[in-house]
């Protein structure tokens, strides 16, 4: 057990991150804590407001609809790199797509024309499937 620095809560070893540089020492932060200073300094939200926000999306990723758990992680906060504005919660990889688009939703629509277009195509040694290529 070890206390955090932060919220001053006794809490176990496993909930705080090690450091990179040297793996014997534990940063003094807890991982919780760690993460809303995250939230706070990059897009200028505290905890319980990414807490809402993932209540109004239904504890999923907007795209493709994975929660939490199913991803392993806490969500990404998806956000115009022009203007800050939050657009919403997403798993890394469907923020990551998001960022390969340059958030153009040209681009996108362009993606799900071209992937729909391949919907029905008869492919010998696969099934009709739109889970499969």
């Amino acid at each position: 057990m070890r206390l955090c620095t932060r919220c001053r809560k006794e809490k176990d070893d496993d909930e705080f991150h090690v450091r990179s540089a040297n793996p014997k020492y534990k940063i003094h932060h807890c991982k919780e804590c760690e993460a809303e200073k995250k939230l706070l300094a990059r897009y200028k939200i505290s905890m319980e407001e990414y807490q809402s926000l993932l209540a109004s999306q239904g504890g999923k990723c907007l795209i493709c609809e994975r929660s939490e758990i199913q991803v392993g992680k806490r969500l990404a906060v998806d956000h115009c790199h022009t203007t800050g504005k939050i657009r919403g919660l997403l798993c890394s990889k469907c923020n990551q797509a998001v960022g390969l688009l340059n958030d153009d939703p040209k681009l996108g629509d362009n993606l799900s024309r071209y992937l729909r277009s391949y919907l029905h195509v008869d492919h010998t040694d696969r099934q009709e499937d739109p889970d499969s290529c």
